[in-house]
């Protein structure tokens, strides 16, 4: 990687925080919704827990507006 894109990357990564709060419930359909309590306004969804951890996960990186091509380089959030 150029050195552009390490200096991208990590003004990117200085942004996320070190943990996000989520409340996570049961939708009416069966599936999952997480509100996430860090980033007013973000919700997300979806019908497996494992599979909300990853749309969580995507819905931070979509709050900063991270291209795709630096997502792999991004934090993860993991409940705890």
């Amino acid at each position: 990687m150029v050195q552009k894109r390490i200096l991208q990357v990590n003004k990117l990564r200085s942004l996320f925080p070190k943990s996000v709060q989520v409340n996570v419930r049961r939708s009416k359909d069966g599936g999952f919704v997480a509100v996430l309590k860090t980033f007013p306004g973000c919700v997300t969804q979806a019908d497996s827990f494992s599979e909300l951890i990853e749309m969580v996960n995507d819905a931070v990186r979509t709050y900063f507006e991270v291209p795709k091509k630096y997502s792999p380089f991004m934090p993860t959030y993991l409940p705890p």
